[in-house]
């Protein structure tokens, strides 16, 4: 929280703390502020990996402003550089394996059957009643049995 705001924060790795112990300082009308370095964001966002944080990264090369020697020595510290450079290719970065284990679980999760699907779906459904009614959304999720009612017209 910032102000009462909830402000999202990658979660606290290595390369993230580094980029905190390196920030600088720099006044913000009249507020000194913490500035993390662009080589320290784009690292950051590599190693997030989402569709954005590609796109982010791509504007940071795009613009010209990162110093691409610090940049290579940050992700080679941190274990992002192979042979060929840092890897853009979302099948090429290994957001702490995720990618792999992602793929397995989506190929794991189309050779279920229409009923296995549909449990799937119902579990996820009881998890997210409970989140959802703290904040106040009223949910119901679908019988477990429910499914075969609805057969013919999915």
């Amino acid at each position: 929280m910032v102000a009462g705001i909830p402000v999202p924060l990658p979660a606290r790795t290595p390369l993230l703390d580094e980029a905190l112990a390196q920030a600088r300082d720099v006044p913000y009308e009249d507020v000194p502020t913490r500035v993390i370095a662009p080589e320290h964001l784009v690292a950051v966002a590599v190693q997030a990996g989402r569709a954005k944080d590609r796109q982010r990264v791509q504007m940071f090369l795009d613009a010209g402003v990162l110093d691409r020697k610090r940049l290579d020595g940050i992700l080679s510290r941190h274990g992002w550089m192979d042979g060929k450079g840092f890897a853009m290719d979302p099948k090429r970065i290994p957001v702490a394996g995720a990618p792999a284990g992602k793929d397995a679980y989506r190929a794991k999760q189309r050779k279920l059957s229409w009923p296995g699907k549909v449990k799937v779906v119902i579990e996820l459904q009881k998890i997210a009643k409970p989140i959802l009614a703290a904040r106040g959304k009223s949910v119901t999720a679908w019988p477990a049995d429910g499914w075969t009612k609805h057969r013919g017209g999915f």
